[in-house]
C-alpha cells in the first residue's frame, strides 16, 4: 500500500483555505482599536497560528487516508475520512496513462499520473494521482500496457523543422491572424480618412483626438492579435519539442515536451479512430497531420493536440502510417459524391458570398462618406467567404467512403478543415442515412453519418452520396455485427 506524494498535503490543505477568514476578521477588528494595536495583534497571534495548523493538519489527515494499492489486476485508490471512496480501475480497462513531469515538481521528485478509461468523461481523468518517482515506476512496471524496449516494432522522431511547421500552422490559425491583422490595419486607415472628410460633424478638438489615436489603437489591436499567435506558437514549440513515438505490439508510447515532459501510453485496442487533418494550404502542399482519438490523450486540463505524426507528406503517409499503427492506409475512394451533388456542399458558402455584395451598393446610397469604407469591408469580408467556398468545392472532390476489409475510411470536411477518419469496423456504433426534401425529390442523394466510439457524440458525415450506394455502405459496414 502506498500514499500519494507528501506535496499532496498542500493541495488538500488549500481546500480549507477559507478558514483563514477567521484570522482576517480578528485582524480587522483589532485594527479598529485605538490603543496598543500592535500589542493586541501579537497577543492574539496564537489564534492565527492555530487556524493555519488546523488547515495543515486536516490536509495531512486527508493525505494519510488517501491510499493507493497495486494488485496483479487493478489499481485501487481509497480516500475519505468519514465518507469513504474506493475507486478501482482494472489494468485491462485502461485506455491511456499519462505521466506529467512538471518543472516545478521535479525538485521534489514528484510526477502527476492520469489514468483514463473509455468510460470516463471528457476533460476529466478517471484517476489523478501525485506520486513519487519510486511509486510511479512501480506502477508502470506492473501495468501490462508497459512493454520493454526490446519489443519496440517502430520508432519515429520528427525533425525539428516538422515541429516548427506544425506549430506555425496550428497556432491560433496562422492565416486567420494575418488576415485579421491586415483587416484592422487597413480598416484603421479607412476610418481615419472618413474622419478627415467629416470634420464639420465634429468639434476640432474631438476630431484631432480621433485622428491621432485611431492608428495607435489599430496598431495595439494588431500587436495583441499577433502576440496571441506568437504565444500560441511558442507554447506549441515547447509542448511538442522532443516529440518521439514508439509502437510496441499492443501499445503506442509517445513523449513530448522539454520544460514539462509528458509520457503517454496508449492501449491500441482502446483507440477509437485515427484521423488525418488538413487545411486548404496543407492540401495544396500535399501535407497532413495524423491524430488519434483515445480517452485521455489530447483531452483534459492541459489539452494537447492528439498527435501521432505531426506533419506527413502524401508521398510518405502510406508507409509511415502503417508503421505507426499497423493499419494499411488506403487512399482510394470507393464511394464518393457525384458532381451533381455540388449544391449540397456549396449552398451555404454561395449565400454568404452573395449576401456580402449588397453592402457595397446599399450603404453609399445613404451615407456617401462611407463609400470607400463599404468597398474595403466588402472586399475583406469576401476573402474568407470565397476561401470557404473553395474549401467546400475541395470537400466535394475529396469526400468519400471506403470499406477495406475491417477498416472504414470516411473523408469529409468540417468548417475550414478536411478530415480522413480511419477506424476498425467494430468501433462503429451507429450509421445514419438522412435525406432532406431537396435531396429526396430533386438531387436523389443523401447524407451518410458515421458515429464511432468516442467520449463525445460527434458525427462524421459525407454528403451527396447516392441512396443506393449509401445502402451498400450500410451493408458493408454492419455485416457480421
Amino acid at each position: 500500500m502506498h500514499h500519494e506524494h507528501p506535496l499532496k498535503i498542500l493541495k488538500y490543505s488549500a481546500k480549507n483555505i477559507w478558514l483563514l477568514i477567521f484570522p482576517l476578521i480578528r485582524g480587522i477588528s483589532a485594527m479598529k482599536l485605538d490603543v496598543n494595536k500592535l500589542y493586541v495583534w501579537l497577543k492574539g497571534a496564537w489564534f492565527d497560528i492555530l487556524v493555519i495548523l488546523l488547515i495543515i493538519v486536516f490536509g495531512f489527515i486527508k493525505w494519510y487516508f488517501s491510499k493507493i494499492t497495486f494488485t496483479e489486476t487493478a489499481v485501487l485508490h481509497k480516500k475519505g475520512i468519514l465518507i469513504k471512496s474506493n475507486k478501482v480501475i482494472p489494468y485491462e480497462s485502461l485506455a491511456s496513462v499519462t505521466r506529467e513531469h512538471a518543472y516545478y515538481l521535479r525538485p521534489f521528485k514528484a510526477v502527476r499520473l492520469y489514468a483514463d478509461t473509455c468510460a470516463g468523461i471528457m476533460k476529466s481523468s478517471d484517476m489523478k494521482l501525485l506520486l513519487s518517482y519510486r511509486v510511479c515506476s512501480e506502477l508502470m512496471n506492473i501495468l501490462p500496457q508497459s512493454e520493454h524496449e526490446s519489443k519496440v516494432v517502430y520508432r519515429y522522431k520528427p525533425k525539428f523543422i516538422f515541429i516548427f511547421f506544425f506549430s506555425v500552422l496550428f497556432s491560433s490559425s496562422f492565416s486567420g491572424v494575418i488576415y485579421i491583422a491586415a483587416f484592422f490595419f487597413e480598416g484603421g486607415q479607412i476610418a481615419q480618412d472618413i474622419i478627415r472628410t467629416s470634420l464639420d460633424r465634429f468639434t476640432a478638438e474631438a476630431s484631432k483626438f480621433l485622428i491621432v489615436n485611431i492608428p495607435y489603437a489599430v496598431l495595439t489591436v494588431t500587436v495583441l492579435i499577433s502576440g496571441a499567435w506568437f504565444i500560441s506558437f511558442v507554447t506549441n514549440m515547447v509542448r511538442y519539442s522532443g516529440f518521439f513515438i514508439r509502437r510496441y505490439k499492443h501499445v503506442i508510447g509517445i513523449e513530448s515536451g522539454r520544460i514539462t515532459p509528458r509520457k503517454f501510453l496508449i492501449n491500441q485496442d482502446k483507440i477509437n479512430y485515427f484521423y488525418l487533418k488538413q487545411n486548404l494550404l496543407m492540401k495544396i502542399f500535399r501535407v497532413m497531420s495524423v491524430n488519434v482519438s483515445c480517452a485521455g490523450y489530447g483531452t483534459g486540463r492541459n489539452k494537447n493536440y492528439p498527435l501521432l505524426l505531426p506533419i506527413e507528406s502524401k508521398r510518405r503517409i502510406e508507409e509511415d502510417f502503417k508503421n505507426a499503427t499497423g493499419i494499411k492506409y488506403n487512399s482510394k475512394r470507393q464511394f464518393k459524391p457525384h458532381f451533381s451533388g455540388l449544391w449540397n456542399y456549396i449552398w451555404l458558402a454561395v449565400f454568404i458570398t452573395a449576401a456580402i455584395f449588397p453592402i457595397f451598393y446599399i450603404l453609399p446610397q445613404f451615407f456617401s462618406e462611407l463609400k470607400e469604407a463599404a468597398r474595403f469591408f466588402t472586399i475583406m469580408a469576401e476573402i474568407p467567404a470565397l476561401w470557404y467556398l473553395i474549401i467546400r468545392i475541395a470537400a466535394l472532390i475529396t469526400s468519400g467512403v471506403t470499406i477495406d476489409g475491417d477498416i472504414i475510411y470516411v473523408r469529409y470536411s468540417k468548417r475550414y478543415d478536411l478530415y480522413t477518419i480511419i477506424s476498425e469496423r467494430q468501433k462503429l456504433v451507429k450509421l445514419d442515412i438522412k435525406q432532406n426534401m431537396f435531396q429526396k425529390y430533386i438531387s436523389h442523394k443523401c447524407t451518410v453519418k458515421f458515429y464511432f466510439y468516442s467520449e463525445t457524440t460527434e458525427p462524421h458525415y459525407v454528403k451527396g452520396i447516392k441512396l443506393k450506394e449509401a445502402k451498400e455502405i450500410a451493408e458493408k459496414c454492419l455485416i457480421n455485427y
